[in-house]
C-alpha cells in the first residue's frame, strides 16, 4: 500500500500542500505574536522617553530658576544704587559739619537774639538731615537687597564649574566693599540730636532769662513805636551786652546806674505790652533781622556818641 501512496502522485501532492499550509499558519501566528511584542516594547520605549523629556524641562526650569544671574543692567542699577547712597554720605557729613559749627555758635553765643538766630539756622539743617537719614535708609535698604539676591544666584553655580568663579570674583570686586560701607554704616544719629537738642535747650534758657525784662524796658522806651523801632532799642541792649564797655548780661546793663530812666523812675516794674510782647518774642527769638551794626551803643531824644545810625520821626537818635 505505502508502495501505491508513494506511486500516487494526486497524494504527494496534497501531502505538500498540507505542510506548507502548516509553516504558513505558523508563520502568521509568529507574526503576530512578533507584532505584539514590538508594538508593546515601541510604546515602553515611547512613554519612558516622553517621561525623561518631561523631566529633563522640570529640571531646565529649576535650574533656569536658580540660575537667573545678575544681568549689566542689574549690575548697573546696583552701581546706580551704591552712587546715591554715596552722595547722600557726602551730603549728610557735609550737614552735620554745618550743625556742629552752629551748635558752638549758639553756645557762645553772648545775647539771646545771637544765639536763637544760629539755633533757627541748625533747626533748618538739622530737619534736612533727618530728611536724608530717612532717604540714605531706603536706599541702603534697597542696595541690600539687591546684592544679596544677585550674590546668592552666584553662589548657587556648581563650585566645580568656571563659571562660577568667573562671575563671583566679577561681581565681589565690583561691589563687596560698597556692601560693607553701607552695613558697616552707622553715622551717629543720636549724637547729632543730642547736639540739636543742646542748642534749643541754650536757646531757649536765653529767651527765658531775658524776655519778661526785655519787654519791659521796651515797653517803657518805645512802647508807641513801631515793630522795628522797639527792636532798635532792644538791640542796643544786647550791643551793650557785647560790649567790653558795659556789663555782660541784660539785667546789669538796664540796671546800670543812671542809664535808664524807667529804672530810676521805677515804671520799670510795670508789666509789659502785649504787643511789645509779641515783637520782643520774634526779636529775641531771632527773626527778626535789625541790620544794625554791633558798635551802635547808645538809644536817646538826643544825639550822642561819634555818630548817628539812625534818626526815627518819633524822635529816637540810634548812635555810635
Amino acid at each position: 500500500m505505502e508502495e501505491q501512496m508513494r506511486l500516487n502522485p494526486s497524494w504527494e501532492i496534497s501531502r505538500v500542500h498540507t505542510q506548507i499550509l502548516v509553516y504558513f499558519l505558523c508563520f502568521i501566528i509568529l507574526a503576530l505574536v512578533l507584532a505584539r511584542d514590538v508594538e508593546y516594547l515601541i510604546n515602553t520605549l515611547k512613554n519612558t522617553q516622553s517621561s525623561r523629556i518631561e523631566q529633563t524641562q522640570e529640571e531646565f526650569t529649576i535650574t533656569a530658576q536658580v540660575l537667573t544671574l545678575p544681568t549689566d543692567a542689574d549690575r548697573q542699577d546696583l552701581k546706580e544704587t551704591y552712587q546715591q547712597i554715596s552722595a547722600h554720605f557726602a551730603d549728610i557729613a557735609a550737614l552735620e559739619q554745618e550743625m556742629t559749627n552752629l551748635h558752638s555758635e549758639v553756645k557762645n553765643a553772648l545775647v539771646c537774639s545771637d544765639a536763637n538766630w544760629h539755633f533757627n539756622s541748625l533747626a533748618e539743617y538739622y530737619a534736612t538731615y533727618q530728611q536724608k537719614i530717612d532717604d540714605v535708609k531706603v536706599l541702603i535698604s534697597s542696595f541690600t537687597k539687591k546684592y544679596d539676591t544677585y550674590l546668592d544666584a552666584i553662589l548657587k553655580i556648581p563650585q566645580f564649574s568656571s563659571e562660577h568663579d568667573k562671575q563671583y570674583e566679577e561681581f565681589t570686586s565690583e561691589f563687596e566693599t560698597g556692601y560693607v560701607t553701607v552695613q558697616g554704616y552707622s553715622k551717629e544719629v543720636e549724637n547729632i540730636e543730642s547736639l540739636y537738642l543742646e542748642a534749643k535747650q541754650i536757646a531757649d534758657d536765653w529767651f527765658e532769662k531775658d524776655f519778661d525784662l526785655m519787654s519791659r524796658i521796651v515797653t517803657q522806651e518805645a512802647g508807641n513805636c513801631g515793630t522795628m523801632e522797639r527792636c532798635y532799642v532792644a538791640n542796643v541792649l544786647e550791643n551793650r551786652i557785647k560790649s567790653s564797655a558795659y556789663p555782660n548780661n541784660l539785667h546789669d546793663v538796664v540796671y546800670d546806674p543812671g542809664q535808664y530812666e524807667p529804672v530810676m523812675k521805677g515804671t520799670i516794674n510795670q508789666p509789659a505790652s502785649e504787643s511789645v510782647k509779641k515783637d520782643m518774642e520774634e526779636y529775641l527769638r531771632g527773626r527778626i533781622e535789625t541790620g544794625m551794626p554791633d558798635y551802635v551803643l547808645y538809644q536817646a531824644l538826643f544825639p550822642q556818641g561819634k555818630g548817628t545810625w539812625q534818626h526815627m520821626p518819633s524822635g529816637h537818635y540810634f548812635c555810635y
